[in-house]
């Protein structure tokens, strides 16, 4: 389990490279091998050419991380000058942040759900949608 762990990070950090190592995808590295935090990833792949066709990675904080949390919101908004941004709230002191990338080779959609309660973020989850297009 453990080398699966090891080639599915290596997987996800090769594809961040095609795009360049931004903030947020250092934070997600950073705190998916942390305690208290969990971390997922699918990989789908074309049957026929084997060739990865999306990644699907999430990070789930713990509310341990809270008083760090400042800093996933604060990547989320840098990065947003370099991207399509929405954020809205959705209901209550929940709060969606998306940015979404796209060149000739991927589309990227990096999606931030949290609420915000006193200045403080709890419930955090981080995700990351990597669609390579077809050539």
């Amino acid at each position: 389990m453990n080398k699966l762990f090891q080639i599915v990070f290596l997987l996800f950090g090769f594809c961040l490279n095609s795009f360049g190592q931004n903030s947020i995808d250092e934070l997600i590295g950073k705190y998916s091998t942390m305690g208290n935090s969990t971390y997922s990833s699918i990989v789908k792949r074309d049957p026929q050419t084997k060739k990865v066709v999306s990644v699907y990675n999430e990070l789930k904080l713990s509310n341990s991380f809270s008083g760090e949390s400042h800093r996933f919101k604060k990547a989320f908004e840098d990065e947003a000058k370099n991207a399509d941004s929405q954020e809205k709230n959705v209901k209550g002191n929940t709060v969606n942040y998306l940015l979404r990338y796209e060149n000739e080779n991927q589309a990227r959609l990096y999606m931030m759900e949290y609420d915000s309660n006193r200045g403080f973020l709890t419930n955090i989850t981080v995700s990351i949608i990597i669609k390579n297009k077809k050539r």
